[in-house]
């Protein structure tokens, strides 16, 4: 069973991202294996995998908003 964590969590990511004048950020479904192994890591203290996962989802994001490459 699922709480809802994972969406408040990115939610409070994207707050923090807005207010900061940046645009959404959204991890697509097709990474959900790759996000829960990301954040398994993270709280084992090794944020790597994490850290890419987000930005690689921020610079699509950028891609989509026209600011990107």
């Amino acid at each position: 069973m699922f709480d809802g964590n994972g969406r408040t969590g990115r939610l409070l990511m994207n707050w923090q991202r807005r207010c900061a004048g940046f645009p959404l950020t959204v991890i697509q479904v097709e990474e959900r294996a790759r996000y829960l192994d990301a954040l398994d890591q993270g709280h084992a203290g090794q944020l790597l995998d994490l850290q890419t996962l987000v930005a690689d989802a921020v610079e699509r994001s950028l891609d989509l908003a026209g600011g990107g490459k």
